[in-house]
């Protein structure tokens, strides 16, 4: 990095994430979280971020504890918002992970109630920024959704990220996918629609969000294989 405030692509590669424009499936959603966050770089945020290592992609071993110590997007939130509370969720044990102003707390994003258990946790003083990297499953991403948003401060912006890759070994059959559904979200046509949101976290859902916008990933990898167009949602919470 240079010697001057690095840009959280900057931040991204020197950390390891993928988020930037060089490591792994290099998505560039930087380019996207900086124009989000530039000028909120120096408020106490409050960032929940769902999925914190993928150990083959990353070339991680588990430590001697059989968990992780290391979580590239977690160093690269608090480095890059000095004043935030960072916290970061993965079904995986990273309690061996340590930061001044980052936790890593361990749930299943599929499970309402390990959900309920980690905002607990974190201190039920709500998020600025919630941001779902997990398993990228359809049905996780909408119990989080479903559960998280509730979290969320007015105002505040929730993403989901890689809606054009759903490992199939994971997808339960008839489940619309989240990138279909978020778009009938935002033109208000769900009802009748195969999701695993809940009825009463449809209706708030309904009222309060204010604005889904939609990105492309730059994947590298997968743009030949799959529709990288809308692979990034941000819901901007009323």
């Amino acid at each position: 990095m240079n010697n001057s405030t690095p840009t959280l692509a900057e931040l991204a590669d020197h950390h390891g994430s993928d988020k930037g424009f060089n490591v792994l499936n290099a998505h560039g959603y930087t380019r996207v979280y900086e124009s989000i966050l530039r000028n909120a770089r120096q408020r106490p945020l409050r960032l929940l971020e769902i999925g914190l290592l993928h150990p083959a992609l990353h070339g991680q071993q588990r430590n001697a504890a059989g968990g992780f110590s290391q979580a590239p997007s977690l160093q690269m939130w608090a480095e890059y918002l000095p004043n935030a509370q960072i916290f970061g969720l993965d079904i995986e044990d990273f309690s061996s992970f340590a930061h001044p102003r980052a936790v890593a707390l361990q749930a299943d994003q599929g499970d309402r109630a390990s959900l309920a258990r980690a905002v607990n946790a974190a201190g039920k003083l709500g998020f600025d920024v919630i941001i779902d990297d997990g398993s990228h499953a359809s049905h996780h991403q909408q119990i989080s959704l479903g559960v998280l948003f509730a979290h969320l401060n007015s105002g505040g912006v929730y993403i989901v990220e890689d809606l054009h890759y759903q490992p199939a070994a994971l997808e339960v059959p008839g489940l619309i996918k989240t990138r279909t559904l978020l778009q009938c979200l935002q033109s208000r046509q769900v009802d009748g629609l195969a999701s695993m949101l809940q009825v009463d976290e449809l209706a708030y859902l309904h009222h309060h969000v204010a604005q889904i916008s939609f990105f492309d990933s730059l994947d590298r990898d997968r743009a030949n294989v799959f529709d990288t167009r809308d692979a990034m949602a941000v819901i901007q919470k009323r």
